[in-house]
């Protein structure tokens, strides 16, 4: 649970919560950012998809998939 502390406040921004979704390895800069806005497109024509994410809350704690 501490690493997922250390991660949000290493972001620089106050956060509730955050998704995270499985790669099959490590990205490059292009790769991710490509990804990223693929995810954020597929989240947005289907919420839904949360249910596929690790989820955690600000203090680091993860939450329950539905």
């Amino acid at each position: 649970m501490g690493e997922m502390v250390l991660v949000f406040a290493g972001a620089g921004l106050e956060w509730d919560a955050a998704a995270f979704f499985v790669s099959n390895g490590l990205l490059d800069q292009p790769a991710a950012r490509a990804r990223m806005q693929a995810l954020e497109a597929a989240l947005d024509a289907e919420p839904r998809m949360l249910g596929e994410a690790m989820l955690f809350r600000a203090d680091g704690s993860r939450m329950a998939s539905a």
